[in-house]
C-alpha cells in the first residue's frame, strides 16, 4: 500500500495547481485533495482504518470552517499521526499565525503562495523522505522521489 499525500485547500484553482505540481509523486504515493479540514479528517480516519501510512499533509491556512494551524495542531496531537510531515501553505497568514504554526502544530515546513513548481516538488520530496526515515520505511522502494541529502543526514 502506497503512502498517502494529502493536500487541503478550499480554493479549486489552488488545489488544481498544487495537484499538477506534485503529480510527479503519483508513482510512489496516493495523492488525495480535500476542500476542507473536515474532509481531510475523514480521509485520515479512512486511511488509518485501512492501515495506509499518511506521509505528508499540505494544508492551506485560511479556510472557512477551520484554519490550517488549528487542523494541523489537532493532527499533531493524535498519536496515530505523530510521524506525518506537515506543511502550511498560505498567502494570507500573519506573523503570529506563523509562530503559532511552528510552536503549536509542529509544522515541518511553512510555504508562501505563490510557489514555483520546482520549489514545491523539492519541499515535498524532503518531507516525504523525512517521513520514510522517521518511520523506518525502506527508502530504496521510493528512489525516484527521495531526497538523498536527507537520507545521508539520517545516517550520521
Amino acid at each position: 500500500m502506497k503512502p498517502l499525500l494529502i493536500s487541503i485547500d478550499d480554493q479549486d484553482d489552488v488545489r488544481a495547481s498544487l495537484l499538477r505540481d506534485i503529480a510527479v509523486f503519483e508513482k510512489y504515493c496516493d495523492i488525495i485533495d480535500c476542500e476542507s479540514a473536515d474532509e481531510a479528517e475523514e480521509v485520515l480516519e479512512e486511511a488509518d482504518a485501512k492501515g495506509q501510512p499518511i506521509a505528508v499533509l499540505i494544508c492551506d491556512q485560511v479556510m472557512p470552517d477551520k484554519d490550517g494551524v488549528s487542523f494541523l495542531k489537532e493532527v499533531q496531537q493524535d498519536d496515530r499521526f505523530k510521524q506525518t510531515k506537515k506543511m502550511l501553505l498560505t498567502g494570507q497568514a500573519t506573523h503570529d499565525d506563523t509562530i503559532l504554526a511552528i510552536n503549536n502544530a509542529s509544522i515541518d515546513y511553512y510555504c508562501t503562495k505563490p510557489w514555483t513548481p520546482e520549489a514545491i516538488v523539492q519541499i515535498v520530496k524532503k518531507l516525504f523522505t523525512q517521513y520514510l526515515v522517521a518511520t523506518g520505511m525502506d527508502y530504496r522502494s521510493f528512489e525516484g522521489c527521495v531526497d538523498m541529502d536527507v537520507v545521508l543526514d539520517s545516517l550520521h
